[in-house]
């Protein structure tokens, strides 16, 4: 499909998130530009560039706020098509 699932998710800081690739091209990218991902993510030796390929990659995020995230090929920075945000709690929030 052309969607995340789920599409917003909530975590603590010091906590992950997964995104798994079971087929499309695709990748993830923080609309400010601080992280592009697919086959690994580029800050981290790997390949953010669009994949057809099955991949999975986890990524920790370790200060509160919002992070705005979409596909390159199927969404646009700001919300648009396949989109999505990770809001990060402070511990103890």
């Amino acid at each position: 499909g052309v969607n995340f699932s789920p599409r917003n998710v909530t975590i603590n800081a010091g906590e992950s998130v997964t995104w798994t690739n079971n087929g499309g091209t695709h990748n993830v990218v923080a609309d400010d530009n601080s992280f592009r991902c697919a086959n690994g993510c580029d800050d981290q030796g790997g390949n953010g560039d669009l994949s057809s390929a099955n991949w999975s990659f986890s990524r920790t995020f370790s200060s509160a706020g919002t992070i705005a995230y979409h596909c390159a090929a199927h969404g646009a920075a700001g919300g648009v098509g396949m989109s999505g945000t990770v809001t990060v709690l402070a511990v103890g929030s």
